[in-house]
């Protein structure tokens, strides 16, 4: 099953149709999730393009709820053009193929999902819904590369990243890695051999130093600074 938090709590846009842009330097590939999305009440594309979105004006012009961008390789230089402006949308990042290196490099510009192209409509659109309404999604094979990256060190976190992991007690960098793997407050607890209440004050602190706004945030900060 592919990795999936949702904070329903902070899903903003919920009950209207959410906007999607789309980039995509295949033609066919920019017309197949045009098509995904025009069979969903839910969800209209507000833009497509085989390009990144120039600038900052450009992506508040269309108010997006999400960014899709996919090519047959990880589209790295177009998620590091987003970085560089002050895009606020997530985005939801598809290609045919991801190895652990690209992956992280995703994440760390900014990328709240990560899919792959060759997985069924289903499987897409489930992903699409997920990172749209605030939470983040990975598939299986791309969790499992980012997990291996985090525990045998061969993903360093950036300095400012380490400079707020210090502030962490050992108890509070357990719960974010536990978070990271997608356990429940529930499974946590068990883990721990804690209370839930423990748990969610932990969770609540960790929030807190790392400057968060919620669980989904936490997962992604995880696996961005390894």
């Amino acid at each position: 099953m592919p990795m999936q938090v949702m904070d329903h709590a902070q899903n903003k846009t919920k009950g209207r149709v959410k906007r999607i842009v789309i980039i995509d330097r295949n033609e066919l590939s920019r017309a197949g999730f045009i098509s995904l999305i025009a069979d969903d009440a839910g969800l209209e594309t507000a833009e497509s393009s085989d390009r990144p979105i120039g600038n900052t004006a450009d992506i508040h012009r269309h108010r997006p709820d999400l960014l899709v961008v996919a090519g047959e390789d990880p589209s790295i230089d177009t998620l590091e053009s987003l970085a560089a402006t002050s895009n606020t949308a997530p985005i939801m990042a598809f290609a045919n193929r991801w190895d652990r290196d690209t992956a992280m490099s995703a994440l760390r510009f900014g990328a709240r999902g990560l899919g792959l192209k060759t997985e069924g409509k289903a499987t897409i659109m489930a992903a699409i819904h997920a990172v749209a309404a605030g939470g983040i999604y990975l598939d299986p094979s791309v969790a499992d590369g980012v997990i291996g990256a985090a525990i045998d060190g061969t993903s360093a976190p950036e300095p400012a990243a380490r400079t707020k992991i210090a502030t962490l007690t050992d108890q509070e960098r357990r719960v974010l890695a536990y978070l990271a793997n997608g356990l429940t407050t529930a499974d946590i607890a068990g883990r721990l051999t804690v209370s839930s209440a423990t748990v969610k004050s932990h969770i609540s602190h960790v929030l807190q130093k790392l400057q968060l706004r919620d669980r989904s945030q936490a997962v992604v900060f995880a696996y961005r600074s390894g």
